[in-house]
C-alpha cells in the first residue's frame, strides 16, 4: 500500500510541477487553478488515508 501512495503522491507532484511550468510560459490562469485544486484534492486524500491508517492500528491493538 505504501507503494501506490508513493507513486500516486509523485504522479500529484508532478502534475503539479508541469501545470506550474505552463502557468509561467503561457500565462494562463487555468494552470495555476488546476495546481491549486489538485494540491487540496491532494491534501484531503492524504489526510483520508492517514485516518484510515490510524483507525486500522487502533482497532487492530484493540
Amino acid at each position: 500500500m505504501a507503494i501506490v501512495l508513493r507513486l500516486i503522491l509523485f504522479a500529484v507532484i508532478a502534475t503539479i510541477g508541469v501545470s506550474l511550468v505552463l502557468y509561467v510560459f503561457t500565462g494562463q490562469r487555468r494552470y495555476r487553478v488546476f495546481a491549486w485544486n489538485t494540491f487540496k484534492f491532494c491534501v484531503v486524500f492524504l489526510l483520508a488515508m492517514s485516518l484510515l491508517l490510524i483507525l486500522e492500528r487502533v482497532i487492530l491493538a484493540v
